[in-house]
């Protein structure tokens, strides 16, 4: 999951300039958005205090709940977010989701609760 929450950072932030292009990430999803609504998806606590928490230890920066309430911890955690770093021609990504996956929860587009 790192390793490509890793790639899409490089290849969003700076693929363009890298020595050798960067024409696709694929990978087993890695997060990538911070968005605290997003993270409901792993059964967490979505209250700003447990937001708080996480994401900063995630980022390894100071966010407190008042941060959270006000959105302004995205600028906190841009550093470790692919999604905030895709432009109007991000590199081609494709993200590999799996409904056994222990760590990284299958949410289908729908809705509906994986089998």
């Amino acid at each position: 999951m790192a390793g490509h929450a890793l790639a899409m950072i490089y290849a969003y932030r700076d693929g363009t300039e890298a020595p050798a292009p960067v024409v696709l990430t694929f990978g087993a999803v890695g997060p990538s958005s911070f968005y605290q609504e997003d993270w409901g998806l792993f059964g967490l606590d979505q209250s700003n205090e447990a937001c708080a928490e996480l994401f900063r230890v995630m980022a390894r920066a100071a966010i407190t709940p008042e941060e959270v309430a006000d959105k302004f911890y995205l600028e906190r955690v841009k550093s470790i977010a692919a999604a905030e770093w895709v432009n109007q021609n991000p590199v081609p990504t494709v993200a590999a989701y799996s409904t056994h996956d222990r760590v990284q929860p299958f949410c289908p587009p729908c809705g509906s609760k994986p089998l």
